[in-house]
């Protein structure tokens, strides 16, 4: 298990929600941030598309590393209303008609 990680979301990690779509893992806390701070040099251009938050966290039990930053430059209104979109396709899929509807508030 790796002592650290940096995940890419699509909205802020302490809304309590589940849209982290990719990260990396490292030993370090050291390259932890490095990689918090520089996101370009570790992730390419596809991960970066549309995130809006970057986070920081520790694994190691008794560590409380827990870094959360807006990323500017990705997020686009564009990216905003797919995402939208996206998550209401997502709640039709499991709850079906009630789901969509419930999301977009109908």
């Amino acid at each position: 298990m790796s002592n650290y990680s940096v995940n890419l979301w699509g909205s802020n990690p302490m809304d309590d929600n589940d849209d982290c779509w990719t990260g990396l893992d490292f030993s370090t806390e050291e390259e932890a941030l490095k990689c918090f701070y520089n996101l370009e040099d570790y992730f390419n251009e596809f991960d970066l598309e549309g995130t809006r938050y970057v986070e920081c966290v520790s694994n190691v039990q008794g560590e409380d590393l827990n870094e959360v930053r807006e990323v500017e430059g990705y997020a686009t209104t564009a990216d905003s209303d797919d995402w939208e979109r996206e998550m209401a396709m997502e709640a039709a899929m499991g709850f079906g008609v009630d789901g969509y509807n419930d999301f977009y508030g109908y």
